[in-house]
């Protein structure tokens, strides 16, 4: 076996293990949103776990292949047609190995996302305060919620934001609202751009705090189609607003 393929599940576990100790400098002082569960500055660390995962896939299979080789031989010569084992193989390659991989994907995401819990964070860099270098420290949820605003804070108990602060205790005397680092994770970014979903952006509290109160039918919904009537008010501002979805008819043909 090739000695540089072999050292690649090595070489990109331990990039991703590397990465995941260096540190992240950002203002002590500054609310932003990030839209899912990932930060950015963590992508680089999720491709070099996911190559890591494949390459060692890969030279699983190198290293097997005494045993499932012989096998494809022999399901091939029991075949003894060239066209049936290409069209068993489209139908492997097209159906069945797309969900072994969204399986094996969903695994390492879990995985991950095990690092973050640990953590207790969304971030799996450590985060540092980029005016004297110090480690930023988190809050815990009910000095994060002090340190929020009222929109803010109805975006938290609505689950549309997931809120954490982090403060400098060399630059943060105190930690209070206008003092500390606040990072928003958006865990309905849909909210912003989809007409029929659960929450909505409100645009008077700039937060995802407008929620789908009733589902009128304007029309039933036959095969001509329909309309339903999706009625939203703000859990913060109670500002209202609606939606009229149209169902297209359906093709019975």
């Amino acid at each position: 076996m090739n000695p540089i393929l072999s050292s690649l599940p090595l070489i990109a576990f331990g990039a991703a293990i590397g990465l995941s100790f260096i540190p992240v400098d950002v203002p002590p002082v500054e609310n932003i949103r990030i839209s899912g569960k990932t930060d950015r500055h963590d992508v680089w660390i999720y491709r070099s776990f996911f190559i890591g995962g494949f390459a060692t896939l890969l030279v699983l299979l190198l290293l097997t292949s005494s045993v499932w080789y012989p096998v494809l031989r022999f399901y091939y010569s029991w075949l003894n047609n060239i066209r049936l084992f290409l069209l068993l193989s489209f139908v492997f390659v097209i159906f069945i190995l797309p969900i072994l991989v969204y399986v094996f994907l969903n695994w390492m995401t879990q995985l991950l996302n095990g690092v973050r819990r640990l953590r207790r964070c969304h971030s799996i860099r450590p985060l540092r305060c980029m005016l004297c270098g110090a480690s930023l420290k988190r809050l815990d949820k009910r000095s994060t919620l002090d340190c929020l605003s009222r929109q803010e804070q109805v975006a938290a108990r609505l689950r549309t934001v997931d809120f954490e602060a982090w403060y400098c205790d060399r630059c943060c005397v105190q930690p209070r609202r206008h003092s500390v680092h606040v990072r928003g994770y958006v865990l309905v970014p849909y909210a912003y751009y989809s007409k029929i979903s659960h929450f909505k952006f409100c645009p008077t509290c700039q937060e995802i705090t407008m929620a789908k109160t009733t589902t009128k039918v304007i029309e039933t919904v036959t095969f001509d189609g329909g309309k339903l009537l999706h009625r939203y008010q703000c859990q913060c501002c109670a500002r209202t607003g609606e939606h009229l979805q149209v169902i297209p008819p359906k093709d019975t043909d």
